[in-house]
């Protein structure tokens, strides 16, 4: 078994605002109209069943703080800005539930905002680390056509490997709808579909040696498709490099990534991404440092679940 220190300055009050910011979330989510409400109101109710069973697990210890993060990603077109926070607001010493709340934006004007909830457990004596999760989203496309998407994933981890994947359900309420805010007649109108898919994802640690750094590669593929379009099929490769900045705040860290992607629909993608992610605890977070350096699951028993940030969508112009 993994041993970890216990937290002898348990503080309920802090589980208690966590619960709450968790539920005043559900809430907005839950009261906000949309076309898409009986996926909406599953992935409520399920919030509201997991802080139901938050109980037991969030009277136990702290070890893990919410965390703020931050990601710009770029390509040759346009720059899209993330921001987000997770809040761990069930816990024990080998595993965690927590809440997860991101929106981003790009300078096109589209947008997209998600939240859902996690859970992570280590397994296997503390060799393999069992995760899963679900997330709701709202999005507006660079075209101006809303939709709503619910994601579900899985995920395996060890040491030095990871394993996951996801399914993607996208609302129709952006299907086949005429692009807003374009001033063109009817013939040069365009209409744009959401695509539901899949992917699955590979990763190794890369055997390098500077300190607490590590390099990671994975390879990952994926499909989109909807009825009646082309779809998105294709391969995906990425590199990122994950380094801490305990001289900026005990726990933070800074990750540097590059990605590659190919499918017939979109062509070949390149991307280029810098993130942050800081502990909002200072305290608590040079505890939880403290464990990252003796045990491998420390830090990503809290990572952000690793997802996509875009909604996939086939464009037609008239007549197509």
């Amino acid at each position: 078994m993994v041993h970890i220190p216990n937290a002898d300055h348990v503080r309920l009050d802090r589980d208690a605002r966590a619960l709450l910011q968790v539920l005043a979330i559900c809430c907005y989510y839950a009261t906000m109209p949309t076309p898409f409400s009986p996926l909406r109101s599953a992935a409520v109710g399920l919030g509201a069943l997991l802080l139901i069973l938050a109980g037991p697990l969030a009277a136990q210890q702290r070890i893990w703080e919410p965390e703020v993060y931050s990601t710009a990603r770029f390509d040759d077109n346009r720059m899209v800005a993330a921001a987000g926070l997770l809040v761990p607001f069930a816990q024990r010493s080998d595993r965690l539930l927590f809440a997860d709340a991101r929106g981003h934006l790009n300078e096109y004007n589209a947008w997209e905002g998600d939240f859902g909830f996690g859970y992570r457990r280590l397994l296997a004596e503390g060799r393999t680390l069992v995760g899963g999760y679900g997330y709701v989203d709202e999005t507006r496309s660079e075209l101006g056509n809303g939709y709503q998407k619910v994601m579900v994933g899985l995920e395996l981890q060890g040491e030095r490997w990871s394993a996951r994947g996801h399914s993607y359900f996208v609302g129709d309420a952006g299907s086949g709808v005429l692009a807003r805010g374009l001033q063109a007649p009817a013939a040069a109108q365009i209409s744009e579909r959401g695509m539901d898919g899949w992917d699955v994802e590979w990763g190794s640690r890369l055997p390098i040696a500077i300190k607490a750094q590590e390099l990671w590669l994975y390879a990952a593929y994926y499909r989109f498709d909807a009825s009646g379009w082309e779809a998105a099929e294709g391969p995906r490769v990425r590199l990122d490099w994950r380094v801490p900045l305990d001289w900026v705040a005990p726990g933070a860290r800074v990750g540097f990534g590059l990605q590659w992607q190919q499918d017939d629909l979109r062509g070949g993608q390149e991307f280029a991404s810098i993130r942050f992610q800081l502990p909002m605890n200072g305290r608590m977070s040079g505890m939880h440092s403290a464990m990252r350096v003796n045990h491998w699951s420390r830090s990503r028993m809290a990572e952000p679940p690793e997802r996509g940030m875009d909604v996939v969508t086939g464009v037609r112009g008239p007549g197509a």
